[in-house]
């Protein structure tokens, strides 16, 4: 089974509508986390805010099972990757689909109605109305919206 959050319900940070959450999905400092109204959320999806950092998403988005979003890295260069974080906003436009175990790293945004393939790793900014994909991802497609 999974959940529907319906109409003005606070989720995380933020306030939505006609939310579904599937099972195992994590929400970690869920007060950072902010979902827009209809958005889907599958199975097995880490949304990993931090203290310093936000996930923002949009309405309409679909994230597909297994996909990882965090804000935080390491930093490089140091004597010890342990306790030197890094921290960055991650914001999700509109309509956006995110495929199967994709990730999205710290410090990117990524543009309204693009798709995010599944398995990529996404580690800069995605505009709007493509589609990329791969390790790291690249875009791959123009979406042309006009029918």
């Amino acid at each position: 089974m999974y959940g529907k959050i319906s109409k003005r319900k606070i989720v995380g940070g933020g306030v939505a509508e006609d939310i579904m959450i599937y099972p195992e999905v994590s929400f970690v400092y869920p007060y950072n986390i902010y979902l827009g109204a209809h958005a889907h959320i599958s199975e097995r999806v880490t949304l990993r805010a931090s203290e310093k950092s936000k996930i923002i998403i949009g309405n309409w988005c679909q994230i597909a099972n297994n996909v990882i979003i965090t804000t935080s890295g390491h930093e490089i260069g140091k004597e010890h990757y342990y306790g030197n974080l890094t921290h960055g906003d991650i914001v999700i436009g509109n309509n956006v689909w995110i495929g199967s175990n994709a990730i999205i790293l710290q410090k990117v945004k990524i543009g309204n109605n693009s798709i995010v393939a599944a398995g990529a790793v996404v580690t800069k900014d995605v505009p709007e109305n493509v589609i990329v994909a791969g390790v790291p991802a690249r875009i791959v497609k123009t979406i042309n919206n006009k029918t």
